[in-house]
């Protein structure tokens, strides 16, 4: 008995511990607290030990509701606790007055404190305390589930706050395993908590397998969905279906649409991951940019892109580009946005940021350039009145704009190294030049922090994420330098934006697979006569990736004189040179592609002795994988609950196995319409209410009814006896 009753208080303090952890870990990351997790994980773990000791005392509720006192009124004599109460309650109602407009209150607007930990802690005892009261004292699951939700609704509102992975997953396989089992629980306390260990495991992996092909947008959230038919495209696009590489790899992919909002507080360690996206094939060997979307609002915190944005004549004009090449792009999933080869030679409309793909088509093909390598002198000569080329269309004023106090710091950054002329005597350009300040720009930048995936997320404290990275990070990856250039480059009067997309290393004539570690982010600033160029300003990590052979060369390089329009050359180069530094490695979230690769082994080897699987075979392949995984998990808890239920009848004490087989007398007897004898139903509540001990001759009363109701059963329409058989023999 001593046994049994341990195994279930460390069942229940596992229960508590996920649902109180969780919970308040999906608050805590979500709204980007300073509390630290390991902390809190250790004080949650104290908490789930003393609340399931408390509940288990036969006067465990008078106990903790005395603990529960003795602690509230600690905290109600704390200043610190109030303090850490009001700067945690700022922190949400901040997101929804930059979402929504919220007016905060005045007696929390603009409150902070260094550690939440204290406030972060009462509410995970909170719902600590209602899951403990709900599993040791075998009650519905209602009130525990409803106190596990209340923190994780805080940040569903706002796409900006997203809880990370962990406490998410731990909160779901508490919430999970408390309503599978609280049948059983309700019933017989010891099943319940075996049943709990015995789900342990298969709901574990059957949420891994979850988050692994549905994961979670790290710092970028969904687009908002506002009708009906975005929710049935959005269920549409997720469908999974199996992709076959050239390399006869096999991949998994589920699709979706680029985000319109990224969130730059998220910004942390960033995982390399080989998974295949898409397949590129030029006449050429060169750094390609593969442009997904653009951003125009910096908010501080992220980048948002304006769905309302329309821009014409997306593109560059032939005197600014050396040779004509032609990307056949092949996307392994479904894609609502086309990926643009930079720089495109055709013109072509982008809407909110990207070119919209409104059919989800997986092969096309783009013509692209590069920009000449004397490109700068030419924009000299034309800013000179030299050369007269045609203006580009005006470009939006939106590309301009900051927050008021980002202005005021990047401009007193940007007083800081613009006055100095000693990189534009090197370049041969004017102090005043608009290209002698996109140069400096860039190499401050570049040279503000060192390349690295795991820089460390920006502290909660802080309020603004480019400034953050140039005045306090000493490291990041492609998103901080991108961020930090785009900014610095609208304080000076240039417009910018941010743009994610993958760059990768071409082979003349070769297929190359673009993997999800090339995934990148840079700048676009806008030149009058040229348009839009790219500025990459990511440093180098000092090592080549696998599929990397050569670098694209700095835009300070230095530029060729040329005398008039008439000169300018028009034979092929042999090495073009697009602006800006690459970052082959640097990573932006999974976010600017949307679809999510699962690898799996290939059966081919490559060139003409590979086999390609039809596209329909592979289809069906990836929905009887599903259904196949779903069949195991639904026939898995049939066959336990259904072993749990016979294991009752059966075994354990007679008064026990008595009130189970009255509760299925009961059934077979509606089920075949059967009077239940009144012989039963004593029998059932003299097991119940007294402490008499029924005897085999007497449960073999209800075995004699059970048998009679199954002859009976046979004579009635087939669909009774399939209801008897699947659902009355489990649940």
């Amino acid at each position: 008995m001593e046994h049994k009753k341990l195994t279930s208080c460390l069942c229940a303090a596992v229960l508590v511990f996920l649902l109180g952890f969780g919970s308040a870990g999906c608050m805590v990351t979500g709204l980007h607290l300073p509390v630290e997790l390991p902390r809190l994980a250790a004080g949650c773990a104290l908490g789930a030990l003393v609340a399931v000791v408390c509940f288990s005392l036969r006067r465990g509720s008078l106990v903790m509701g005395g603990i529960a006192a003795v602690y509230s009124l600690t905290l109600a004599l704390s200043s610190s606790f109030w303090k850490q109460l009001r700067a945690m309650c700022y922190s949400a109602m901040d997101y929804y007055h930059r979402g929504y407009g919220t007016p905060i209150p005045d007696w929390i607007n603009g409150q902070v404190a260094d550690s939440q930990l204290t406030a972060a802690m009462l509410i995970a005892g909170l719902v600590m305390v209602a899951a403990a009261w709900t599993v040791l004292h075998r009650k519905r699951s209602f009130l525990a589930v409803a106190a596990a939700l209340l923190p994780l609704s805080s940040c569903l509102i706002v796409t900006d706050t997203v809880p990370d992975i962990l406490p998410i997953f731990l909160l779901l396989l508490g919430l999970v395993l408390l309503m599978m089992t609280q049948s059983v629980r309700r019933q017989d306390e010891a099943q319940g908590s075996k049943l709990t260990g015995i789900l342990f495991l298969p709901v574990t992996a059957a949420l891994l397998l979850l988050v692994s092909v549905i994961p979670q947008g790290d710092y970028s959230a969904p687009n908002q969905m506002n009708s009906l038919q975005d929710v049935l495209d959005w269920f549409a696009q997720r469908i999974p279906i199996v992709e076959q590489t050239s390399d006869g790899e096999l991949v998994i992919s589920i699709g979706g649409n680029a985000s319109d909002t990224v969130n730059l507080a998220h910004a942390g360690y960033r995982q390399e991951r080989n998974t295949p996206v898409m397949e590129v094939t030029t006449s050429r060997s060169d750094t390609l940019y593969l442009r997904g979307r653009d951003y125009d609002v910096y908010t501080g915190l992220g980048w948002k892109a304006s769905d309302d944005r329309v821009e014409e004549g997306f593109g560059i004009s032939s005197p600014w580009y050396w040779f004509e090449d032609t990307a056949s792009i092949r996307v392994l999933g479904r894609r609502g946005q086309y990926y643009l080869p930079c720089y495109p030679t055709e013109s072509h409309t982008l809407t909110g940021g990207m070119l919209p793909n409104p059919d989800y088509e997986t092969t096309y093909s783009y013509t692209f350039s590069t920009l000449h390598a004397d490109w700068k002198t030419l924009y000299l000569h034309c800013e000179a009145g030299l050369i007269h080329l045609p203006h580009q269309p005006s470009v939006d004023s939106r590309y301009l704009e900051l927050p008021d106090e980002t202005r005021q710091q990047a401009e007193a950054i940007l007083d800081a190294f613009l006055p100095s002329s000693e990189s534009n005597a090197e370049m041969n350009i004017g102090i005043d030049s608009l290209l002698s300040k996109v140069a400096q720009i860039e190499d401050y930048v570049s040279r503000s922090a060192s390349y690295d995936l795991n820089p460390g997320r920006m502290p909660s404290s802080e309020s603004d994420f480019a400034m953050w990275f140039l005045q306090e990070s000493d490291k990041g990856y492609c998103v901080h330098f991108a961020s930090a250039a785009a900014v610095l480059l609208r304080a000076a009067g240039i417009p910018a934006r941010y743009v994610e997309g993958y760059t990768v290393e071409t082979q003349s004539g070769q297929t190359t697979i673009v993997r999800e570690k090339m995934a990148h982010a840079w700048v676009e600033y806008y030149l009058d006569y040229v348009g839009w160029v790219i500025l990459d300003p990511t440093p180098s990590r000092g090592e080549a990736p696998e599929e990397t052979t050569s670098s694209v060369e700095s835009s300070t390089a230095p530029t060729v004189p040329i005398a008039t329009e008439d000169t300018l050359p028009t034979a092929e180069p042999t090495a073009p040179t697009p602006s800006g530094n690459s970052d082959p490695s640097g990573q932006i979230p999974s976010t600017s592609s949307p679809s999510h690769m699962i690898n799996l082994p290939g059966n081919g080897t490559g060139g003409d002795a590979m086999i390609t699987l039809p596209q329909w075979f592979l289809n069906l392949l990836a929905v009887l994988v599903c259904a196949a995984v779903i069949g195991a998990l639904i026939v898995g808890q049939w066959l336990l609950r259904r072993h749990l239920k016979q294991k009752r009848m059966r075994q354990g004490k007679p008064n026990i196995q008595a009130l189970t087989r009255y509760r299925e007398a009961q059934r077979i007897a509606r089920l075949c319409k059967l009077p239940v004898p009144d012989e039963l139903l004593q029998l059932a509540e003299k097991a119940k209410f007294s402490q008499y001990t029924l005897t085999k001759d007497e449960l073999g009363c209800f075995d004699s009814f059970l048998r009679h109701g199954i002859q009976a059963l046979r004579a009635k329409p087939w669909y009774n006896r399939l209801i008897y058989r699947f659902v009355f023999a489990a649940y």
